[in-house]
């Protein structure tokens, strides 16, 4: 499965501090900081000594702005990853380019292949222009979230372990890594389950494509454990960037009668979490943790702990252990969560026993012991999904 989306620009809107992750990763704990926003270009580097090696250099390249949400979470993390592995005899610089046309991607690529860059991270979401700048610069390594290896089957994925998984590529110096978000709206469902007064619940998303239908798929599920009757709404804003339309399609599931709006998928989400909010039902975030954007009517968020992901990829890129790897940190892995807000716990919203079933589906998630699934769904937590959304209930 390849998805091709596009992330662009939020104008910045009021994004909050993302929450402290706690995450660990090859044996040692790392902390993910909070989120900034990018400029123009931004690195992140640590001082050697003169009997130093030369610094290891990242670039991320990428065709939307410096205030695209995804790419101010992601880049974020990096940055936190390159601070948290740099050494005295080591140095770990990570640079961002934006607005890079995918046109000038091979000659962008090859211009920090020459100042000596020796790992290239591509958010262009183009797979074809992707295997042609690895191709034009075979001693360069390269990775993209949407370049899945040659021969993935998620029926005979190892979801209990992805680090087992180990798949070839048409180039040797590729790998790939994947957002996977699939455990964290598991619980979230759960949540909203728990929180919902009319039990109805909505999700509002971009478009009618396999990744947000697993998405849609493991909310139900969630929500299903707790009450199977429940109708889990979806409405398409067909549209990655532009809040207003996921707060259109937030006032009709509001209409149906859903009162926990939950958001997959970039900017338009945060346009539901807002008109959630203003509608006065419970909103559930998506990627960074947007809690404190309401004490009664946020649920709660989930997170992407893109720091995790990057530390994992950029330890093994220092080893030259990245060749075959395709890195998809999941909630058993430390790559999400989903962060209650604790609001609605002090305030008598969500009771400590919805907080123990909450914390008891999580753990679930993290163990792999989950294998509920939405009504005519053949999913596990994680595992093969219908390539469409089932019926939507009336």
């Amino acid at each position: 499965m390849i998805l091709i989306r596009k992330r662009v620009g939020i104008g910045r809107i009021a994004i909050v501090a993302i929450v402290i992750v706690i995450f660990v990763v090859a044996g040692g704990a790392y902390l993910a900081t909070t989120m900034f926003a990018p400029g123009s270009s931004s690195t992140t580097t640590t001082s050697s000594s003169s009997s130093a090696q030369a610094p290891y250099k990242i670039v991320l390249v990428t065709s939307w702005s410096s205030d695209s949400f995804f790419n101010e979470v992601f880049v974020a993390g990096a940055q936190a990853a390159a601070a948290d592995l740099s050494t005295s005899q080591q140095a770990v610089q990570f640079t961002a380019d934006y607005d890079v046309p995918t046109s000038q991607t091979v000659s962008v690529c090859q211009q920090y292949a020459a100042q000596g860059y020796k790992l290239i991270l591509l958010l262009i979401d183009n797979a074809g222009n992707y295997a042609a700048t690895a191709k034009a610069l075979p001693n360069v390594l390269f990775g993209d979230e949407t370049i899945f290896p040659n021969g993935y089957n998620a029926t005979t994925y190892n979801f209990k372990n992805p680090d087992s998984n180990v798949y070839s590529y048409n180039q040797t110096n590729t790998f790939g890594w994947y957002q996977d978000e699939n455990g964290a709206y598991y619980v979230a469902g759960v949540a909203a389950a728990l929180a919902s007064k009319t039990q109805k619940i909505g999700d509002v998303t971009g478009f009618a494509i396999p990744y947000m239908a697993l998405w849609y798929y493991n909310i139900a599920a969630g929500v299903h454990s707790v009450n199977s009757s429940a109708p889990v709404y979806y409405g398409f804003t067909s549209d990655w960037s532009d809040p207003t339309k996921g707060a259109a399609v937030t006032d009709t599931l509001v209409a149906k009668g859903a009162d926990v709006i939950i958001g997959t998928g970039d900017t338009q989400a945060l346009g539901a979490m807002k008109e959630a909010i203003s509608k006065n039902v419970y909103a559930v975030a998506y990627t960074a943790n947007f809690n404190n954007e309401s004490s009664r009517w946020m649920l709660g968020s989930v997170l992407f702990n893109s720091t995790g992901l990057s530390i994992a990829m950029f330890q093994d890129a220092l080893k030259g252990n990245t060749v075959g790897h395709f890195y998809d940190l999941d909630l058993g892995h430390h790559g999400n969560a989903f962060v209650l807000n604790p609001a609605l716990v002090s305030s008598g919203v969500l009771s400590q026993a919805d907080v123990t079933r909450i914390n008891q589906a999580a753990q679930q998630v993290a163990d792999y012991t989950i294998s509920a699934c939405a009504s005519g769904c053949t999913i596990s937590i994680g595992g093969p999904v219908s390539n469409t959304f089932p019926p939507e209930p009336p």
